[in-house]
């Protein structure tokens, strides 16, 4: 059987749970994700993850970050999600353990962010 996931959405001072098989940036309707911040620990660390790999096509890019690793140093996977408005941000923390995320853009339907 396999366990269930389950990530801690925070946004502001309140942090709400969200049950879910994978983790991903909220959609904001009329307001499209922009870019993440992928980090390894807190986000007072500052340390922000670069992609492992990148490919591009005249209308799509993906970048992905495995992330394991992190979990297996004993560490949480946290993600600061940014919209086309500036003033909206979203910040994540996993609270279970994850192997790989992706960012998928496409010129035709925006930007989406996923973890399983």
């Amino acid at each position: 059987m396999r366990p269930k996931i389950f990530f801690a959405l925070c946004v502001g001072l309140s942090c709400q749970p969200a049950l879910a098989a994978d983790f991903s940036c909220p959609e904001i309707k009329g307001n499209l994700l922009a870019s993440v911040e992928v980090y390894d620990g807190p986000f007072s660390d500052n340390a922000i993850l670069a992609p492992d790999t990148f490919k591009e096509t005249k209308t799509n890019s993906s970048s992905t970050w495995g992330v394991a690793y992190v979990y297996e140093a004993g560490r949480q996977l946290n993600v600061v999600c940014r919209y086309k408005d500036k003033k909206k941000t979203e910040e994540i923390r996993s609270i279970s353990k994850l192997m790989s995320c992706e960012l998928k853009t496409s010129t035709k339907t925006g930007s989406s962010f996923a973890c399983k």
